[in-house]
């Protein structure tokens, strides 16, 4: 048995009576929500901190990083829903953290690896963030700048939709995942259908009043100019990054989480992040295939998402017992659990070259792990690391090579060091979070967006969880 390659979906027959049932409940519980303060940058994305999406994360460094440069930063999100862990947190509907002033807004917390779940998620907090915007005093929207990020894919549309309600809305865009042609890769969505031409249509009108949009790598770069025109002389590349500070190489000598998970004994492959569609997983499990005559080797993922659950199903089939899983770590965990692995694993599908990019490099730079890369030749994730030299690519499919690769690496730790060391410079380099957030300050600066000395204290010491 193999996994699948693209996921299909069937349309849900409740799918629009839950939506009718939900929408009116959700839009009623934004317009009891207190008036939004006057702030100059406003983020707008499904998930923030302390939810245990990758994009939220990246959100919180990006806007804590810029407060401390004098940025007003204003965050509309929704409640923790990315995992079960975090549809168990307690946090309040507004709340100051290290200066970034949250608005949480209600909307469905389905979990999102379900695809009506994730339909209902999105809809209802895309229709919160419209109702809000429509709700903003216009004077005071003249002064803000808004950020849509892409948790939902379409969030953007609701600045576009203000501004043909005629407010004076004016927001950037940045591209984290590129629909509706993601979808179409995935199999939800077929590109000669007219869902595919309005989405397509829609998009253009939303570019094309975007002061500006960002994207994450060169590929989506020239996908946007390619297919929305609108966008060329009003678009920059800025990769996402990791907090050098936060992430360091720690030795596994000195590592809690070593000891706490029975790692010791194991030379381990770690792949930590979303186990999402996106992803190639074969080339991993048949490596491990390979391997399994020796206990000492351990393919560990750490994650959760729509993948996991045949992940775990191609395990047993196989009758694999050196890879394991485990949930998502909290934040405070994290420099522990991405420094758990001798080598780190970093894949991406096959056709997902510029539709999306996988930020799980920029950890992995960032503990200053020896990179492994499944991916298509010529990928720009390729590019980087073989040009770094902090680690090895390898095609779909090529799992004897990635299991010869593994067992050299075991056997030369002075290899292994000096592609980690490689992989700290190239991140030190490149991919810090001060370097992205002193690109996004220059944009926003160039867009009119002023600064303030004063700095706001945080309300907040930690986020409890459930019993």
């Amino acid at each position: 048995m193999r996994l699948a390659k693209h996921a299909k979906v069937e349309p849900d027959p409740v799918a629009c009576q839950t939506l009718l049932a939900l929408l009116p409940w959700t839009l009623y519980l934004d317009l009891t929500m207190p008036t939004i303060e006057n702030r100059q940058l406003v983020f707008v994305n499904r998930y923030f901190y302390p939810d245990d999406s990758s994009t939220g994360q990246l959100l919180f460094e990006l806007a804590c990083a810029l407060v401390r440069r004098g940025f007003s930063v204003t965050v509309w999100c929704g409640y923790p829903a990315y995992s079960s862990r975090g549809r168990r947190l307690r946090v309040p509907a507004r709340e100051t953290i290290d200066g970034v002033h949250v608005v949480r807004l209600r909307s469905a917390r389905f979990s999102k690896d379900r695809l009506l779940g994730r339909i209902l998620n999105d809809l209802t907090f895309f229709l919160a963030v419209l109702w809000n915007l429509l709700w903003l005093d216009g004077k005071r929207q003249e002064k803000m700048l808004f950020l849509y990020s892409t948790n939902p894919p379409f969030l953007a549309w609701a600045g576009r939709l203000a501004r043909l309600f005629g407010k004076p809305h004016r927001y950037v865009v940045q591209l984290h995942d590129v629909y509706p042609e993601l979808a179409v890769r995935f199999g939800a969505l077929r590109g000669n259908r007219p869902l595919y031409r309005i989405w397509e249509r829609i998009n253009r009108s939303t570019y094309g009043a975007a002061e500006h949009t960002v994207a994450l790598c060169r590929a989506t770069e020239r996908l946007l100019h390619a297919r929305y025109p609108e966008t060329r002389g009003h678009t920059s590349v800025i990769p996402n990054w990791a907090d050098g500070t936060f992430l360091r190489p720690l030795p596994r000598a000195q590592n809690p989480f070593v000891r706490e998970h029975g790692l010791e004994k194991h030379f381990v492959l770690l792949y930590s992040g979303n186990l999402g569609l996106g992803y190639e997983y074969d080339t991993l499990l048949d490596a491990m295939s390979l391997l399994a005559d020796d206990p000492a080797y351990l393919l560990l993922f750490i994650g959760e998402g729509g993948k996991r659950t045949a992940l775990e199903a191609e395990v047993r089939h196989r009758g694999l017992k050196n890879v394991r899983f485990l949930p998502y770590q909290p934040r405070s965990v994290l420099p522990y659990s991405l420094s758990a692995g001798d080598v780190f694993c970093v894949t991406i599908g096959p056709g997902i070259e510029g539709l999306s990019f996988p930020s799980k490099l920029y950890s992995a730079l960032a503990v200053g792990a020896p990179v492994l890369v499944v991916a298509e030749a010529g990928s720009e994730l390729r590019q980087i690391v073989e040009e770094a030299g902090c680690g090895l690519a390898f095609g779909y499919g090529e799992s004897s090579s990635l299991a010869e690769a593994v067992r050299r690496l075991r056997a030369d730790a002075n290899w292994r060091a000096t592609l980690g060391a490689r992989a700290r410079a190239l991140f030190e380099a490149r991919y810090q979070l001060e370097h992205a957030a002193e690109a996004y300050a220059a944009l926003f600066r160039g867009l009119g967006v002023e600064t303030r000395g004063e700095k706001d204290r945080s309300t907040v010491d930690s986020c409890t969880e459930r019993p």
